[in-house]
């Protein structure tokens, strides 16, 4: 279709700076997100493929009730554009593959790039309903030139199914399979290829090479970001490729490291929701003469945030703008900016501007009344054992089914220490002894003291102690076994006894992922620490059962 006489930047529209190479998804949400704001207009996005000089534009437009999203690419000629085609379509990660196709077959290559990521059910329909579609569109011109634009449509999609396809693997639900179950069966199965996610106007990808992710975009975020981001999706569908290779390499950190950044994540997004805190919220400071320090001191011991970035979107708080146009003029990933905001609103440094309802403020004073520090001291002391001060071997057992469904649901590792703790005295045989009550209790401050803020330190059967240590691997839970052996073993209690101790490491989910197992194993590596004088056994360094009986105190 020709436009005659249409200037390359239309003045009714909204036209973004154009760009020197085609747009990635991230042009197309953010070109999305204008035309959603403003539906009486279109947004335009000029660009040139400098591969061939030929320049286009993209153009979308949206309903006022936001249900239809119409697309539109035009090529430039000089002062006229010619429709290529468009095509009304939520789907950002099909417009995103029309348009590579599009500008990619200029000079008759059909071939897309490998992040395309376009999904064959979706251009399936999109053939079988690009006539009946195309009347919904918002065509200028004659019937023949529609028709001629709904044609050369189709064989644009023709020519993107035409290529190989590679092989789906699995697919599903996110609300029936976590994404954290779906990323731990790709690494316990060491699969290579891409995860494609997407939910309604958002989509995201990771790529994996033998079980590892080394590549992630979702939104605006790239690499170890974007996959903490999608970590904290509730909703979506997902599919996984096999054998697609990565391109990039973008993701350097643990993924038991990021799944639990994203379960954090997800956390303090639903905190933020339960306060009320929404896109259309509008926030204000509750001090104005907060300095950059000032800010940075109050949130210390929150959520692990930039300090200049957080600092920045604190400033642009004007109780006037709501969060949304905080974000506009402050682009963050999600994984950037729901930390900043749960830090403000969490340390009471921000709040919402809006009159919240009267359910919701009832709500949140009960919040307050539960979190009142004597109820969780008499919650504590209930669980704990009060001659040694430390929790009963009944709470152990509560909090490891609570680790347990945690690793299900977010598939965070944890693990287990269990040891018997023993005192030099040279009238005993073997030259040790157990300790007496006032001994254990000074010991098990000590650990206490030592030990980090969430871990819970318990006791186990008979007279073992246990420490719990969430979000723990393997070599973490042995590094903390060792040095807790060190520091405990190094210096003589009050009354000059020396302590020895014999440790046993389990984790999950290598020695299993039921808390019997989890029990069994770090047991079976405490006796053969015992056995073979050694303060700290992991499973992995068990003696045979036969070698463990061999000495006994």
């Amino acid at each position: 279709m020709l436009r005659i006489g249409k200037d390359k930047s239309s003045n009714s529209n909204i036209v973004l700076p154009a760009i020197t190479s085609i747009p990635n998804m991230d042009d197309l949400k953010f070109l999305l997100s204008k035309a959603q704001k403003n539906w009486r207009i279109s947004a335009e996005l000029p660009f040139r493929v400098s591969e061939h000089g030929s320049a286009y534009v993209a153009e979308v437009r949206c309903s006022s009730d936001g249900t239809q999203t119409f697309w539109s690419l035009y090529k430039q000629n000089d002062n006229e554009s010619q429709m290529l085609w468009n095509h009304p379509s939520q789907d950002v990660f099909l417009i995103f593959n029309l348009i590579h196709s599009e500008c990619m077959s200029e000079e008759g290559s059909s071939q897309l790039p490998p992040d395309a990521g376009i999904v064959d059910k979706e251009a399936s329909i999109m053939r079988k309903r690009v006539g009946e579609d195309q009347e919904g569109a918002d065509q200028a011109g004659s019937d023949q030139a529609g028709s001629a634009a709904a044609g050369h449509l189709a064989e644009t999609i023709g020519r993107v199914e035409g290529r190989a396809q590679p092989e789906i693997a699995f697919e599903g639900d996110i609300a029936n399979q976590p994404l954290s179950n779906v990323l731990q069966s790709i690494v316990e199965k060491k699969l290579t290829g891409r995860l494609l996610v997407s939910q309604t106007g958002d989509g995201a990808e990771v790529y994996f090479s033998e079980g590892l992710p080394v590549h992630a975009t979702c939104g605006r975020a790239i690499g170890n970001g974007a996959l903490v981001e999608l970590l904290s999706w509730e909703q979506g569908k997902y599919a996984f490729y096999n054998g697609e290779e990565p391109v990039h390499h973008t993701i350097q950190k643990p993924l038991e490291e990021m799944m639990a950044e994203g379960a954090n994540l997800l956390e303090q997004g639903q905190y933020l929701q339960e306060r009320n805190i929404l896109s259309k919220s509008r926030l204000v400071r509750k001090q104005n003469d907060l300095s950059e320090a000032a800010v940075t001191e109050a949130t210390t011991g929150g959520a692990s945030v930039s300090p200049t970035l957080q600092w920045n979107l604190y400033l642009t708080i004007n109780g006037n703008s709501t969060l949304e146009q905080i974000l506009d003029n402050n682009p963050m990933s999600k994984a950037q900016w729901v930390p900043i905001v749960y830090n403000l609103v969490h340390f009471g440094l921000v709040d919402t501007a809006d009159v919240q309802p009267a359910a919701h403020a009832a709500q949140v004073a009960v919040k307050r009344v539960q979190a009142d520090k004597q109820s969780i001291e008499s919650a504590i002391q209930a669980l704990t054992n009060p001659e040694t001060e430390i929790f009963s071997y009944a709470a152990l057992l509560y909090f490891l089914e609570q680790e347990r469904i945690r690793f299900g649901r977010g598939g965070m590792s944890y693990a287990l220490l269990i040891f018997e703790v023993w005192l030099e005295d040279e009238s005993c045989p073997g030259g040790l002894r157990q300790g007496t009550q006032d001994e254990a209790k000074e010991f098990c401050q000590r650990v206490k003291q030592a030990k980090r803020d969430l871990d819970f330190l318990a006791h186990g059967q008979d007279s073992d102690l246990a420490l719990l240590l969430p979000h723990a691997d393997r070599p973490g839970a042995e590094t903390v076994a060792a040095r807790l052996s060190n520091n405990l073993c190094t210096y003589p209690l009050s009354n000059g006894k020396r302590v020895h101790i014999f440790c046993g490491v389990a984790n999950v989910p290598e020695d299993g992922r039921k808390t019997e197992e989890v029990l069994l194993k770090a047991r079976e590596a405490k006796e053969s620490a015992k056995a073979s004088r050694k303060p700290v056994t992991g499973t992995a360094d068990l003696l045979p059962p036969e070698e463990q009986s061999n000495w006994t105190l």
